[in-house]
């Protein structure tokens, strides 16, 4: 999916999980949010987030490779379990946004591997990133988040 999709997906999603928690900084939490749900791309050296870390994420795609542990639900939930050892509230914001993420990768024929490494088995989808169908979801998920936000 694109870049805009992704953030439009996290930015959604954070007004409409923020409305049924009890959110302390909504600020923190929607910067969590909108930034986890860009995150797992970092394993991919030409993505918007790649290109600004160009060498650790040229690493990171040969060691780990792209859409595999960094695009896995269960790295999501480590990752959120380590973090909510210091901050509920962000490990929280944290999953929501890369949970987004992946869902919505879910839907590429690329698709993910939500329990990588303990299975291979994929999760694919018919949209192409940059399709018509891909710019449909964006004004979809920016059409939702303008009206959870009246």
């Amino acid at each position: 999916m694109m870049f805009s999709t992704h953030l439009a997906c996290g930015l959604m999603s954070a007004v409409f999980f923020s409305q049924y928690l009890d959110i302390k900084s909504k600020a923190v939490f929607f910067a969590v949010v909108l930034i986890s749900s860009i995150l797992p791309d970092v394993d991919m050296y030409n993505s918007k987030i790649g290109k600004k870390i160009k060498p650790l994420s040229f690493f990171l795609n040969i060691f780990f490779g792209h859409r595999k542990i960094f695009h896995s639900l269960l790295f999501a939930f480590i990752v959120c379990f380590l973090i909510s050892f210091f901050n509920m509230e962000i490990g929280l914001a944290f999953f929501i946004g890369y949970a987004s993420h992946l869902l919505i990768d879910s839907l590429t024929p690329g698709g993910t591997m939500p329990l990588y490494p303990l299975s291979k088995r994929k999760i694919k989808g018919f949209i192409d990133t940059y399709s018509f169908s891909d710019y449909a979801l964006f004004v979809l998920f920016m059409i939702l988040f303008i009206y959870l936000l009246l």
